[in-house]
Parts: structure tokens; sequence; C-alpha cells
């Protein structure tokens, strides 16, 4: 006599649709992991789920020891199928890979919600798809294998073998994203398989009467066809009816807040004098692979509550500029961008220190390359939606990491002139001083698109004040900051002077009052010569933008810094007697307002010196170079 316990006549059947419904299930996680390795997991799951079950139960084990078997096959036989790469010779388990079976199994379930897709870290991800397909498995066939066949069948008896699968389906919808996995395919399919093995499973009433059993085998038919065409027609018609629209899906990852808050850190824009005083010559890092011209992207800010330009706060609105999901090595793509190529950088980073990550454009992968900084790689976070990162343990001194990142395209004014801002919702900025309203409306008094708008701000902004970042060698007073009272008193003294800090925090603010989605973005602008491999970066290069949304084709930069760094005069009201007519005023150098490039490097003030008057520079009524010269002055001004 076997040993072996005879397996039920009908179990073989039931354990198919059991693990037809659950692969439905697994599949709505491939919108939260990207590629089909999580479905590789979920496989491996129900067949080690569903062997191990068939074995106890073959083997005549108890229910208890059978579970236990199980848990067993669990650990030793999941490496292969969910972290290869932890394991020895691939196949085997290890310290590593057994840990990551069960920190996964637990703490999956949380990190899969607040990560950003697709899902790739930590290593243990993939432990979630071939847990719950285990879990199902295991459960379901022990059902199917002890339970049901002893009693007589009955639909709510056999529905019981339902209740996995159904819950497999409902934490894919939940634990995805708000872009569906072929939901109607998946929906009808799912509902059609259970209704018709739920209606086949029903006991034969007529299995002695041939005839009867015949005429039963016709309405199971029959009610097969009519399930299968109700389930195809419904299915459609409903979803199409009651499906929501994608930014109205329900799902946890957009209800569940990280536990990030960027809020806890200074704003990266209220420190922009550290860099241009304390840091201007300590080199912070060294970028490799930037093309002349090009920018590092180092936070993006939307949020202005009258004293800081800032990313909002976590729970402003999920997916907003707070919102910061832990990412693996791929990025998720941004929502408005028009790509026109990618760029590889890596940076090397020798004293640079804060949790900003600096990049080029939007990021798809980042790789860490040392062993230092890639045992923090776990801690990298993105925002998608403004292009920023973070490594919240902190970027330290000797991090080497590579960026691939796509690179928004840039358009001309004119093509621009028929494309009107993009409609979306950002952080309202609050406590906007009334002078920035004025003179945005003064500045753009004759311009009617967009583009020509926010033009004719940056060029008054460029030609009408000067740049100065308040060191001795400035030779004018600039207050740092960019509250509501630094931007006040940018206007209304009788010059405009700042650096980029305040005169991004201003255009930013004029592009808001008139209704322009906008915000500033901090970062760095290193002169890259021609054909250099690379470019040491220092503190004396960074720099501040303005970026607006435009429908369709992303957020367009803007640079409305001046470059002119002489001292700023007021212009006497009357002619001065004192003035001599061989000074002749040279006219300051402007920039053309079209240009999109951000500006060169700081540049060593003009000399000027003042008695009874303002010099003019150079020429006779001006002071020689000549020491020996007698200096001749002259009351009128020179700009």
């Amino acid at each position: 006599m076997s040993r072996l316990q005879p397996f039920p006549a009908r179990a073989g059947a039931d354990l198919a649709v059991l693990g037809t419904l659950a692969v439905l299930g697994v599949l709505g996680l491939e919108t939260s992991f990207g590629d089909y390795n999580f479905l590789l997991a979920g496989l491996g799951g129900l067949i080690v789920g569903t062997g191990a079950a068939i074995l106890g139960f073959r083997l005549r084990l108890g229910a208890l020891v059978g579970v236990l078997a199980a848990i067993l096959a669990y650990f030793l036989l999941g490496t292969p199928f969910t972290m290869p790469a932890q394991g020895l010779l691939v196949v085997f388990p290890s310290v590593a890979s057994a840990a990551g079976l069960a920190v996964g199994a637990v703490f999956g379930w949380a990190d899969i919600v607040t990560l950003g897709t697709p899902v790739e870290a930590p290593y243990y991800m993939p432990v979630l798809p071939y847990f719950a397909a285990w879990l199902i498995a295991v459960v379901g066939s022990m059902l199917a294998l002890r339970w049901l066949p002893p009693r007589r069948r009955t639909v709510w008896r056999a529905s019981a073998l339902l209740v996995g699968p159904v819950l497999l389906y409902l934490a894919g919808i939940l634990m995805g994203t708000d872009e569906p996995y072929l939901a109607g395919l998946r929906g009808v399919a799912f509902a059609v398989i259970a209704l018709v093995w739920l209606g086949w499973r029903r006991p034969d009433t007529d299995r002695g009467d041939v005839p009867g059993a015949r005429r039963q085998l016709r309405r199971k038919l029959a009610g097969t066809v009519v399930v299968v065409v109700g389930a195809i027609l419904s299915g459609s018609l409903a979803g199409t009816a009651l499906a929501p629209v994608q930014k109205d899906r329900f799902v946890l990852r957009e209800e569940i807040q990280p536990p990030f808050d960027p809020l806890a850190f200074p704003s990266p824009l209220a420190g922009f004098r550290r860099y241009t005083k304390t840091l201007a010559d300590t080199a912070l890092f060294t970028a490799t692979g930037m093309a002349t011209g090009q920018v590092l992207r180092l936070a993006s800010m939307d949020s202005y509550d009258g004293k800081l330009w800032n990313v909002a706060a976590a729970d402003d609105e999920a997916g907003g500029s707070g919102s910061f999901r832990l990412v693996g090595r791929t990025i998720p793509r941004p929502p408005l961008v028009t790509i026109v190529q990618s760029s590889v950088v890596t940076i090397t980073d020798s004293g640079y220190a804060d949790v900003w990550l600096p990049g080029v454009g939007y990021p798809s992968t980042i790789d860490f390359d040392d062993a230092a900084s890639s045992a923090e790689a776990e801690s990298l976070r993105y925002n998608a939606g403004s292009g920023t990162a973070v490594l919240t343990a902190g970027v330290k001194s000797g991090y080497r990491y590579t960026t691939r990142a796509q690179l928004q395209q840039t358009y001309k004014d004119e093509d621009l002139e028929a494309v009107p801002v993009a409609a979306m919702t950002l952080p309202a900025a609050e406590n906007i001083p009334d002078v920035v309203v004025a003179k945005a409306a003064e500045y753009t008094g004759g311009a009617d698109t967009p583009i020509d708008k926010l033009r004719a701000i940056q060029k008054a902004l460029k030609t009408q004040g000067f740049l100065s970042h308040g060191l001795a060698s400035d030779g004018v007073p600039s207050r740092a900051g960019h509250g509501a009272d630094r931007i006040d008193e940018l206007f209304t003294r009788s010059q405009m002077v700042g650096d980029q800090e305040q005169y991004a925090a201003a255009m930013a603010l004029m592009a808001r009052s008139l209704g322009y989605p906008s915000r500033v973005v901090m970062g760095f602008a290193p002169d890259v010569p021609e054909g250099a491999a690379s470019v040491e970066v220092t503190g004396s290069d960074v720099t501040a933008w303005v970026e607006v949304a435009f429908d369709g084709i992303g957020w367009v930069p803007f640079f409305p810094t001046p470059d002119r760094q002489m001292s700023p005069r007021t212009r006497p009201r009357s002619p001065s007697p004192f003035r001599s007519p061989r000074c002749a005023s040279r006219p300051a150098p402007t920039t053309s307002p079209m240009t999109s490039s951000p500006p060169s490097r700081s540049t060593t003030p003009r000399r000027m010196t003042r008695a009874q008057g303002w010099c003019c520079p150079g020429g006779r009524g001006s002071s020689s170079a000549s020491s020996e010269s007698r200096p001749s002055w002259s009351a009128a001004p020179c700009s």
C-alpha cells in the first residue's frame, strides 16, 4: 500500500483556476515595478507555495507541519526568483537573501506605497509579489486539497478559494499607480474565469440519469456562453461609464505621504549668499561631461510665503514639489517636459555638503559609483515634477555618481507666441508686495502673449538693475534675502541692486501676479570651455533662474539677473555747471533680453572714485590710469 495520499479528482482544475486568478492579480503591480521581473517573482511564489502544499498533502503531513514545510520552502527556493544577485551561485540562499525574504515580507507593503515608480530599491522589493503569491498559493491549495474534497460542494464553499485571488487583485490596484495596467481586460478575464468555475463546480444532480446528465451538461454549456458574453458586455459598458479618469483613481501611494519632510531642511535659496561669500573660492565638486552653457540644477522651489521661496510642504498635495519618493537607479519621467537629447554627467564631490543632489536636466538614471555613496543609495529620493533629487543621508566628500539626464528642448520666442502657459495647480504665492504687482503691470504694458510679457519682465530687470553680491569689492550695499521686505526694497530704491537670489525671486513673483505657473530654480552655472572634459565647480558658480510652464512644451527658463556690476548712480535732476564738455557719457553694457542662456560668472567690477561728483572713467576729464596724472572731476554721472 502506497503511503502517498491520492490526489482529489477535481483538485487539479481548482488549483489551475486559483493560479490563473492569482497571476491576473499580480499583473496589477506592473505599473509599480515597470518591468516584468516582478512577474517572475510572482510566478515563483505560486510555484513554491502550490508545490509545498501538494507535497505536504501527498506525504500525509498534518496541516501545521505542512505550513512549516511551506515556510521552509519559501526561504530555500525564493532567492533565484527575487534576489539572484544576493544569492550564492545565483540559486542558493545567502544570509543577505534570507534577510531580504524576511524583511520584504514584513516591510515591503509599506515601502511600495512610499517609493517612487518604477520600484527598484531597496533590493528586497521583488519579495513583495513573491510573498503575496506564495501566501495565496499555500492557503488556497490547502483549502482545495484538504478542506473542500470531503465536503458537499456548494457555491459558497467553492467561493472560499476565491478570497485570496480577489484580495491579491485589489492589492494590485491599491498598490499600483494611477495608470492601470490592462484594467478592462484583466477585470473581465478575472470575472469570467471565476464565474464559469463556480458554475461548473456545482454538484451534478442528475448523475445517474444519462439523459438528465446530458441536459445538465447542455445547460452548463449554455450558461457558460451567457456568462462569458454577459461579463464581456457588462464589463465593457460599466468600465466605460463608471471607470474614474486617471487623476481620480484611488491608489494608496497618492494618499500616503512619505516620511521625508523637505521643510526640515533650510530653503536652498536662503543659503545663496553663503556660496558667494564663504564658499566663493571653495571647490565643491568636479563635473565631468558637461557641455558649454549647461547649468546644474540643485532645487526647484514653487512655494512662497512672504519670507522664502521653498519646496512645498510634504502634505500640501500628493505629487507636489514637497513630495519626495524613494527611488532606485531608474528615475520616474517628469510629467511636463519636451525631450531634445540626453546628457551623461559624473559628479565627484570634494567640498559640497548638503542633502540636495546637483544634476543636469531631468535624470532618468542615477548610478552611485563609489562604495561609500552606494551604501547610501537607498536614501535617494526624487520629485519628478520639479526635477529635484535629495540624498537624505547627505552628500559627503568623496561621493561619486553618474547621472543620465533628459534635457528640455529650447524654443525661440516666435515658436511660443501662440502657446499658452500650462494649466496646473501650484502652491499659492503669499504676501506678494504691491510694488511687484505694479511693476509687473508696468513692464508688460505693451505685451500681449505670455512669452512677450515674460521677456519684457526679464529685459526690464536685466537692463535697469545692477548685480551685487554685497561684497566689499562690489562697491554698493546689497542685502541678502528674498522676503517681501527685500523684494520691496529692490524696486523702491533709486536703483535696483541685488544678485540672482533677488532677481529670480522677483521675476517669479511677477509671473505669479500675472497668473503664470512659475518657480525659482537654484543651481550652478560653471564656465565650461569648449571641448573640456571636466570642470571644477566653486561657490562663485552658484546661480538662480526662473522657470515658467508652457502648455505641451515644458518649463521654459528665464535668466533675469543683470550682468552689470558697476556701482549704481542716480542722475541729477538738472545739469550741473561742473560738467566737462570733454567728458562723454559712456553707455552701460547691455545683454540681449531674448537670450535664455545663463549669465557668465562674476567679473571684477570697474574701479570708481568720487570727489565732488562721479568720475567718467577713461579719457580726458577722468581719473587717469597713471599715478602721475592729476585727476579732473566732473559732476556728470557715468553710465
